[in-house]
């Protein structure tokens, strides 16, 4: 197994850059300073790249949670268009450096993984929304282990993560080369404690399918 640094995208306020709407940062600690060590951060703003300036008038989401625009409070300037096409060319950069997971900045309508706030008509919010950077990566990269900032303050959350981001470091690093049926059998030996502590059912269920790789070209 590799002992190489985990790759992971981070949202940039996270690392202690003042990109953030209002010229300031949300520098978290634990990503900085602990889990930092072990990782090759890979910093993105989508607001600052798709050209919204640091400072910048706040902005959210608004209309169809599904589909929501991203507007300017104050002013109703819709940049919707702007971070797509920003989105578009960074997620292409991103498949190319082959993350290992994403630590998304919370509450963010471009980076907020789940529970964003969407703005009806009527100005009325709704906990329903996914920030468009990070519902686009989300969608093209749905293997790669994603969490917000604050979840990984919870104990529970925090190691759930790690575990899943290192594993799929193994797994991206299997795939490099060649996976003969017996490497496969291997990499599930390997893991197989950490699955049984998670789910016997499924465990046993991946057993019988691994056991019959002989069966699958």
């Amino acid at each position: 197994m590799t002992t190489a640094r985990l790759r992971l995208g981070i949202s940039r306020c996270l690392l202690g850059d003042e990109v953030r709407f209002d010229g300031g940062h949300k520098r978290d600690e634990f990503l900085t300073d602990i889990f930092g060590r072990y990782v090759e951060w890979v910093p993105v703003c989508p607001e600052v790249e798709a050209g919204l300036g640091t400072p910048r008038e706040a902005m959210r989401l608004v209309g169809d949670p599904r589909h929501p625009r991203l507007v300017t409070i104050k002013t109703a300037k819709d940049h919707t268009e702007a971070l797509e096409r920003m989105t578009a060319d960074r997620l292409h950069s991103l498949d190319e450096l082959d993350l290992s997971g994403y630590v998304f900045k919370k509450d963010s309508p471009s980076c907020g993984v789940e529970r964003v706030r969407v703005f009806n008509q009527h100005g009325m919010p709704t906990r329903k929304g996914t920030g468009l950077f990070a519902r686009a990566f989300m969608e093209r990269f749905p293997m790669v282990p994603v969490e917000e900032e604050g979840r990984l303050r919870d104990p529970v959350l925090r190691d759930n993560f790690i575990e899943r981001v290192f594993c799929y470091q193994r797994w991206q690093q299997l795939k490099l080369c060649f996976v003969s049926r017996n490497d496969i059998v291997r990499f599930h030996t390997v893991h197989k404690y950490l699955l049984l502590a998670h789910s016997r059912q499924l465990y046993q269920q991946l057993g019988r399918l691994v056991a019959q790789a002989d069966r699958h070209q």
